[in-house]
């Protein structure tokens, strides 16, 4: 009995469905979709469905985090850029700087193993951008693109950018580190060691920095090579012998404390100065401009022997990976959409970073940040590439131990440094 109903049942839907068809008329049944696309909720695409369109995938930093002003504004400029590209998406994905899931590390896998999700876009600092050229995991950029003659770049933006005398990276932003100080310890900038070593106030930097960046900074400062006339690794023994000795001075007048040799990194004597305990300490630009007091502490350009400062950049660059020779234009025109000067000043000024242009820089707003970078960009070069640092950083920090640690005459340490690259 219970199936006889269900047939009547499914009986009578037939029918009621029949006779409602038999109510249309033939030009009701062929109604074109736009007819009732407004009546239709806009869906979010899928994977599969943007793969249909013009899908572009991005692999960023952590600086680029949603929720940093930095974040913010590279999702609004690729916001606009779908809005301005019909049926382009632009997705996104933060990769950590190393490790076994950092930007190259990754890249390296997945273009092995999972090609679908290769990133057409990527953020990539100077030793991985050299890596992944030499891998063959990135693009060389089109020369028209870059425009070394006419987007103003500052000397140190290109160099970290080329390999093999190509550009592999559009760069647009550039770490550096500074001096920070305590405003009322110094009557005047501490630019120069002179100043410095006017009276024993104490002067913190990381002895123990595997780059060696503030004793290179010395030294390039002072005139320093590092590279003889073939090209091959070499330090110039009399001015390593002049910033020794400035060291020794400066360990000898109770400017410089023994504890910098436990010191690895700028931002751990960034944070001795915040809390008071130095007068002056080397800082990454960034955490200065983040956190620095401006009514306690100011900033200048690494000393120098002769006062004019230096700053060494390790450079951020956007690179592109090979893909679809039909996709190369698009992925170029959002390459060329996020290297706006306008932009990237915005974007630079976020980070806390040195832009890598003349006309980014003048899309920072008026006040002491941009007063503090202005003056920078003149006197900073790039960081040597790390081929170069491989070689002579071993030798300056034996140096650096020598002259500190084991108190040892600057000269010997000095031959000493030098016999570690040349041989005796």
């Amino acid at each position: 009995m219970k199936n006889t109903h269900q047939r009547i049942l499914l009986l009578l839907l037939v029918w009621l469905m029949l006779g409602a068809c038999a109510l249309l008329s033939p030009d009701q049944t062929a109604a074109p979709p736009e007819a009732t696309a407004t009546l239709v909720p806009e869906i979010a695409p899928t994977e599969s469905s943007v793969s249909q369109s013009k899908a572009i995938l991005l692999w960023l930093a952590p600086i680029f985090e949603p929720e940093t002003p930095a974040g913010e504004l590279l999702a609004a400029r690729l916001a606009a850029f779908e809005i301005q590209n019909a049926n382009v998406r632009i997705n996104t994905r933060i990769k950590p700087i190393t490790g076994a899931g950092g930007l190259v590390e990754a890249l390296e896998a997945a273009t092995v193993a999972a090609p679908s999700v290769v990133p057409d876009i990527l953020t990539l600092a100077p030793n991985d951008l050299r890596h992944a050229a030499e891998s063959a995991l990135i693009l060389p950029l089109p020369e028209d693109l870059v425009q070394s003659e006419d987007q103003g770049w500052y000397d140190y933006a290109l160099p970290s950018s080329k390999y093999a005398g190509e550009s592999y990276g559009m760069p647009f932003a550039s770490e550096v580190d500074v001096l920070a100080y305590r405003i009322d310890q110094y009557p005047e900038p501490p630019r120069s060691w002179e100043t410095l070593l006017a009276e024993p106030r104490t002067l913190l930097f990381p002895a123990a920095d595997p780059r060696v960046r503030f004793v290179l900074a010395m030294y390039l400062g002072a005139g320093g090579e590092l590279e003889d006339e073939n090209g091959a690794p070499s330090l110039d023994i009399d001015v390593l012998e002049r910033v020794l000795s400035m060291l020794v001075s400066a360990r000898s007048s109770g400017v410089l404390p023994l504890a910098v040799r436990q010191y690895t990194s700028p931002l751990e004597t960034w944070t001795e100065l915040k809390a008071n305990r130095s007068a002056s300490a080397m800082t990454p630009l960034p955490d200065f401009l983040r956190e620095g007091d401006p009514e306690r502490l100011a900033a200048v350009a690494l000393p120098t022997e002769a006062g004019q400062g230096m700053g060494l950049a390790s450079t951020w660059s956007w690179a592109i990976t090979p893909s679809d020779p039909t996709r190369q234009e698009l992925i170029l025109s959002l390459l060329t959409w996020l290297s706006e000067p306008e932009f990237v000043g915005a974007l630079t000024h976020a980070l806390g970073v040195l832009p890598t242009s003349q006309d980014a820089l003048a899309a920072w707003p008026e006040g002491g940040d941009t007063a503090l970078a202005s003056s920078l960009v003149t006197i900073t070069q790039s960081e040597p590439d790390i081929s170069l640092r491989n070689s002579v950083n071993p030798a300056f920090l034996a140096a650096i131990e020598a002259v500190l640690g084991s108190n040892e005459e600057p000269a010997l340490a000095a031959q000493q440094a030098v016999d570690l690259i040349t041989g005796p």
